[in-house]
């Protein structure tokens, strides 16, 4: 049996691991795995978030409405075809069809991978256990042309992302991301608190 693909991701850090973060990532690469989370989350704009919600809808990039108590699942699915991770989100929005945001992460060595969304646009990341919880560390924006990662900087245009995950119980974790601006501070985020209601 394969071992999971963020085990190489997380490196000696898997072991000590929570319960709820290993099932949360318990996808292996090349095998049909499906994971499923339910919970709660809060979005949040700021006024440039909000100039930028045309871009992140049309990008398929971000979550482009606002509001509390917003019902989400989201499936974490692995094929046999590859060894990447994918994200499958659904927001229940009060008064709205439900959105669907997909991505995908791809390991590039180490403990760093790229969630890559539509037209190729990837969000590089590092990922580290601090004992405590999981942190996924800006590395900046790219751009897949043809299995090259091609650098961009929209960081000074978009942010910086930062996202954290910390186990609950063994079945619960709460998260957060946001993007923050060197120059006009924080632009986006979300966070909430999720369950495992489907192991692989």
């Amino acid at each position: 049996m394969s071992d999971p693909i963020f085990k190489s991701v997380f490196g000696t850090s898997w072991e000590s691991l929570p319960p709820v973060i290993k099932k949360h990532y318990a996808n292996r690469p090349h095998q049909n795995d499906r994971v499923t989370t339910e919970g709660v989350m809060k979005v949040e704009s700021s006024i440039t978030g909000k100039l930028m919600e045309p871009f992140f809808k049309l990008a398929g990039t971000l979550v482009p409405y606002e509001g509390d108590n917003v019902r989400a699942t989201v499936h974490f699915v692995s094929t046999a075809e590859s060894d990447d991770f994918h994200y499958e989100r659904t927001f229940y929005f009060p008064g709205r069809e439900p959105y669907r945001f997909y991505s995908r992460m791809k390991p590039v060595g180490g403990n760093e991978l790229v969630e890559f969304m539509r037209f190729g646009l990837g969000w590089r990341m590092a990922y580290t256990w601090t004992g405590e919880k999981v942190v996924l560390t800006h590395r900046g924006y790219v751009l897949d042309l043809f299995f090259f990662l091609l650098p961009l900087p929209l960081g000074f245009i978009m942010g910086r992302g930062h996202a954290e995950e910390a186990p609950i119980d063994d079945n619960t974790f709460s998260m957060m991301m946001e993007i923050r601006h060197p120059l006009w501070g924080k632009v986006y985020g979300y966070n909430g608190v999720f369950k495992v209601t489907k192991e692989a």
